[in-house]
């Protein structure tokens, strides 16, 4: 039987715990920068102090990411910054090789009564973008 362990903490506190390369695939989607209201977390840093915390990050995901391992990273845009995601994929690419990127528009989505349609302050449909990465720590 495989076993799997979950962690559930500080990313970069409990990855610090680790074992170097201990770990065989990470799936995050962490705060986007988008003002959302976490615990803790301040959700609204100025583009570079963000970069440098997901590279902080990244790096201690890429320290415990076994070599043959992989990392899928969920990161959502606003419409008025829809190029984030592409930033932080060249930010972490000293770390990371991008293997493959999945867009999934929102706008195109269908509403389900667990899973309502986003929607703009004058009730019309809020246009947004979610994109996935793949990354290994080396080209495969």
């Amino acid at each position: 039987m495989t076993q799997f362990d979950f962690h559930l903490q500080d990313c970069i506190t409990g990855m610090a715990r680790l074992p170097g390369e201990s770990v065989d695939l990470v799936v995050t989607s962490p705060p986007y920068n988008l003002g959302i209201k976490y615990g803790m977390y301040s959700d609204r840093q100025d583009r570079q102090s963000y970069l440098h915390w997901c590279r902080k990050w990244a790096a201690q995901l890429r320290r415990v990411l076994k070599l043959d391992g992989s990392f899928f990273l969920n990161i959502g845009a606003a419409p008025a910054n829809p190029m984030l995601p592409h930033e932080i994929a060249l930010a972490l690419r000293d770390l990371f090789v991008l293997q493959n990127t999945i867009h999934w528009v929102k706008s195109i989505a269908i509403a389900t009564r667990f899973s309502p349609l986003p929607k703009q302050k004058d009730g019309a449909p809020a246009e947004s973008e979610t994109t996935f990465g793949h990354f290994k720590p080396i080209n495969s």
